[in-house]
């Protein structure tokens, strides 16, 4: 039973990476079969991968195939709008019990997020991203907040990479957000830090809008 759950976990890394790196673009339709003689395994463990993903909002079932979720600007706005309250109260929870631990933690991911988008690696600097994000939700008392973070994360690297990936941007706005909510945690200023890590995620929101808007998504 536990290699069988070992299996299902490896394949749903591979589909979910296949989709964040656009190998499986939005919109896109597979199969059950299709996804076995891609990945050489049997049809159940992949059963539950898809639905691991469908949870997440990655993939849509329906009885003609599996579908990429083609996200609208709707749903950015929602993804969006739920990180900035419930991060903002993580953030505000984090600046209480932070340690310097923890504040070196999160500059190394800051400043390796920096050199990531220096380098073009805007995937790998996404999955940075993410884990500092979720650094600060994992250290806060409430795991039920954390997991709901997560999860939000996770569509929210989806739809960067999606709306985003291959534009070239200013990050000036994420640069400088990055540390001043390092700046408010290290100041032990839990009101600052969950104001800078909302304004954090409304200038990604922005962004993101803006380019889909410029390529005439709804």
């Amino acid at each position: 039973m536990a290699q069988h759950g070992s299996a299902s976990r490896q394949i749903y890394e591979q589909i979910r990476m296949r989709i964040l790196k656009r190998e499986f673009a939005p919109g896109m339709k597979v199969t059950y079969r299709q996804l076995a003689e891609q990945l050489k395994v049997s049809r159940v463990p992949i059963g539950e991968a898809v639905r691991q993903l469908e949870r997440e909002g990655l993939v849509v079932c329906t009885p003609r195939g599996i579908y990429i979720n083609h996200l609208t600007i709707r749903d950015v706005e929602e993804v969006f709008d739920m990180r900035e309250r419930l991060e903002g109260l993580s953030c505000r929870l984090f600046a209480l019990i932070a340690t310097p631990a923890d504040l070196e933690v999160l500059k190394g991911y800051a400043e390796e997020w920096e050199r990531l988008l220096d380098k073009g690696r805007f995937d790998l600097a996404q999955e940075v991203n993410v884990r500092f994000h979720a650094h600060i939700a994992h250290r806060t008392p409430y795991p039920y907040l954390a997991q709901v973070i997560e999860t939000l994360l996770l569509r929210a690297r989806m739809i960067g990479v999606t709306a985003l990936s291959d534009k070239k941007r200013d990050w000036r706005r994420e640069r400088w957000s990055h540390f001043a909510i390092l700046d408010a945690i290290a100041a032990k200023d839990p009101e600052r830090a969950e104001a800078m890590m909302r304004q954090h995620i409304r200038f990604g929101k922005e962004d993101i809008i803006a380019a889909m808007l410029k390529e005439g998504r709804k």
